[in-house]
């Protein structure tokens, strides 16, 4: 019993420190009136509709808190649907804590494959300062309830069965995590980048089983189909309404370099969004070619492009904050080899996490904060730490 709560000897005890301060959080939540999650509430409020059949889509009386998300999500809900509102809701906080620990867990198992870490004190370390660097944007995940914690797991999972030779259950993850929302559509470019032909095509075979899946609970194809448009409609809206490059609080890379570069002087017409985001696009998938081309020995690549992509995320979509999350496996890779860094990329990595996870309201004062986040420190923090990781690694290739 001893050993059970000793850091020298249990690896997991930060893990389970993690879990218990999570539902104390949820207590805190319950007794201070906080314990509202709304999103968690539009989805709960879905599946009880799709369940009779009914529309999903623009409903004058939920106001603000509108369910604009795939009829597939709705379905995925009926389970906690059937649970009264507050039992749903401790499920669901309970399921999202359990998720992000498993979550940790498995950055390290991903970007470790050689088992260098073998201290208990140092694993234990590290999951928790991966914790301290992602709080923020937990903090905000599980309060609002949302899902990018269970897409985060479905994402990072997947990639794991493809790691292991497991394509059917890595495509089936992959496919059911696009119907929450659509941010694995880039493992798909990987995955096919990366060879992964049957994790490709398991995934496109289960997009067409999940897709027709609310078919069931609709009373005929015209409703179904209905349902579907509008909520293609509601993508067209989302993404319309997030152009604007020049915008506070736009936390994509094409903001951030569009904002502090002399790119900022253009007049930025649709077209040339248009181009300038794919033309980021390309580069991204230059350097990803240009990690490959220099491979000469053919070491596993594997946890650095894994990382990469899955930090590119949160780069790419421009959402709220807690979003990033995603940048998890980029802190944890670099943690690993945080004693290999060079002092300069130390550096800029510790200096990425200070700007990107610390920007906290009861550290700086709302003032503070609020123009930092307009200002996209969350983005430059992470795209330093991307940088740093991507530049090392590259620089292992070419010396190797």
């Amino acid at each position: 019993m001893k050993s059970f709560f000793s850091f020298k000897t249990n690896p997991y005890l930060a893990v389970y420190l993690i879990f218990s301060m999570l539902i104390l959080y949820m207590i805190n939540h319950v007794f201070n009136g906080r314990f509202v999650l709304y999103d968690f509430q539009v989805y709960y409020t879905a599946a009880g509709r799709i369940l009779d059949g009914q529309n999903l889509y623009q409903i004058s009386s939920d106001g603000h808190n509108f369910f604009k998300y795939s009829p597939v999500s709705a379905v995925y809900f009926i389970p906690l649907s059937l649970f009264p509102p507050v039992v749903a809701k401790v499920i669901y906080w309970l399921a999202s804590s359990l998720a992000f620990c498993y979550v940790i867990i498995l950055f390290y198992c991903m970007g470790d494959p050689n088992k260098t870490i073998i201290s208990a004190r140092r694993q234990n370390l590290m999951y928790l300062i991966t914790f301290i660097c992602l709080g923020a944007f937990l903090e905000l995940e599980i309060h609002l309830g949302q899902v990018n914690v269970f897409i985060l797991i479905l994402l990072v999972t997947s990639a794991y069965c493809s790691l292991n030779n497991r394509p059917l259950i890595s495509g089936l993850l992959l496919s059911i995590s696009v119907f929450l929302k659509p941010f694995g559509l880039i493992f798909l470019a990987w995955y096919l980048y990366r060879m992964k032909f049957r994790e490709s095509l398991y995934f496109l075979l289960f997009i067409i089983v999940l897709f027709f899946l609310p078919l069931v609970f609709y009373p005929s194809f015209e409703m179904f189909f209905e349902q579907s448009r509008l909520w293609i409609q509601e993508i067209q809206i989302e993404m319309s309404n997030k152009q604007n490059l020049l915008a506070h609080y736009n936390h994509t890379v094409f903001s951030v370099l569009a904002r502090y570069t002399p790119l900022r002087w253009i007049e930025w017409t649709a077209l040339r969004t248009l181009v300038f985001q794919l033309g980021v696009l390309v580069m991204f998938a230059i350097l990803f070619i240009l990690l490959r081309i220099n491979n000469k020995k053919g070491e596993d690549l594997f946890p650095s492009e894994f990382a990469l992509v899955l930090c590119l995320i949160p780069l790419l979509a421009h959402t709220n904050k807690n979003l990033y999350l995603f940048s998890g496996m980029v802190n944890a890779v670099l943690l690993i080899r945080f004693v290999n860094l060079n002092w300069i990329y130390r550096s800029f990595f510790i200096f990425g996490i200070l700007i990107s996870s610390f920007n906290i309201i009861e550290i700086w004062g709302d003032t503070i904060t609020f123009k930092l986040e307009a200002w996209s420190f969350i983005a430059l923090g992470t795209m330093i730490s991307w940088f740093v990781l991507y530049i090392s690694t590259f620089q292992r290739l070419v010396k190797e």
